[in-house]
């Protein structure tokens, strides 16, 4: 049974695609979903993947990333099955059509702004060994590190710029007598 999808004016979809003959890399491009809804989320994609992928007949996923979606749905008049694999790529999502075959890195939706901006950037400028879910942990990873030095020049700046002063129960380096 095919599940109907009507095209509507929603927000904007957080999708980029990779330019024809721009950087080679591991994925085609990046997509920010709202949700793990996939069946919704395809409402906002199909219409930017139409010009790279000829007739999409299928979007393989991994089970892990998205909630459970019926098998195939109706988009715009075309069927496409959406099939789920425990042994897919974390992180990723293939949209696959007529002689056509896209990866997309997957940036799972509830990541903080910062972070999806970093992964995206990642991914978008041709990271080629890399998997999607490691870019995805390396754009947290310095993400962290950039927050936790900007609280350490805070307390530094707070603290007037200079090494707090010495606790006046700071033990004494003990005497040595001859």
């Amino acid at each position: 049974m095919t599940h109907p999808l009507h095209l509507l004016p929603l927000e904007s979809a957080r999708f980029e695609l990779k330019p024809l003959g721009s950087i080679v890399g591991a994925v085609d491009g990046v997509w920010w979903p709202r949700s793990r809804n996939l069946r919704d989320e395809l409402l906002q994609v199909y219409p930017l993947l139409r010009d790279r992928v000829c007739h999409l007949e299928r979007v393989c996923y991994r089970y892990s990333n998205w909630d459970s979606v019926p098998r195939k749905v109706s988009i715009d008049g075309d069927i496409v099955r959406l099939d789920g694999y425990t042994t897919q790529e974390l992180d990723t999502v293939r949209f696959v059509g007529i002689r056509t075959s896209l990866v997309f890195a997957l940036i799972p939706p509830g990541t903080e702004p910062e972070v999806a901006e970093l992964a995206s950037m990642l991914a978008m400028t041709g990271a080629v060994t890399q998997s999607a879910h490691a870019l995805n942990e390396e754009a947290a990873d310095t993400t962290a590190r950039i927050h936790q030095r900007q609280v350490a020049e805070r307390v530094w700046d707070d603290e007037g710029g200079h090494a707090p002063p010495p606790s006046r129960t700071a033990m004494r380096p003990a005497e040595v007598t001859p």
